[in-house]
């Protein structure tokens, strides 16, 4: 018999650093109206272990759904955005749309390309999606995100910024090596 689900609390807030990259949980957001429960939720133990961090915010039906992260960014830059999730929208349906502060809205196409695919159930799948990239002042900036008329789903495991190369490799972060920081 699978072991039953481990609960994670979500740490508003919190990030990984590394030497050029930025690393946050789906579930840490400041804010977000997503009900709970979904079609999305974990089953057992088995599946949540492929999850950064055991966890991911998640629904289906993402119409109205709004999330919102605040990252430290240590250094003035371009990065790229990397998400790993599920992403579901009919095709020629937009997924989400996403923006930092008050710019203008950028669009996660149900097009764009999936990188390192993960089957959790014969139905739902996990990968990363390069959102390309952005330039982002020094300090405390805001990620926001919400969902499209017509998509189906959504959910966020993890979200990186780098201004490195990035082999995506499941939950792995970039670098071993990498230091936990909060700036709650």
């Amino acid at each position: 018999m699978p072991n039953p689900v481990k609960r994670v609390r979500p740490n508003p807030g919190a990030q990984i650093t590394g030497e050029g990259w930025i690393w946050w949980e789906g579930e840490d957001t400041i804010e977000h109206n997503f009900p709970p429960g979904g079609a999305y939720v974990f089953n057992d133990e088995d599946e949540q272990k492929n999850f950064s961090n055991g966890a991911w915010l998640q629904y289906h039906g993402a119409d109205g759904f709004k999330a919102t992260w605040q990252v430290n960014i240590p250094e003035a830059g371009e990065y790229d955005l990397w998400c790993r999730g599920s992403f579901d929208a009919p095709p020629g349906i937009s997924c989400f749309k996403w923006r930092w502060g008050n710019t203008d809205w950028w669009v996660c196409e149900r097009e764009m390309e999936p990188i390192d695919i993960f089957a959790i159930r014969e139905w739902i799948t996990d990968y990363w999606i390069n959102l390309g990239s952005v330039w982002l002042p020094a300090g405390l900036q805001t990620l926001e995100i919400a969902g499209m008329p017509d998509s189906t789903a959504f959910a966020f495991d993890c979200w990186l910024l780098t201004q490195k190369a990035f082999i995506p490799n499941g939950a792995s972060k970039p670098d071993p090596g990498s230091q936990q920081s909060s700036y709650n």
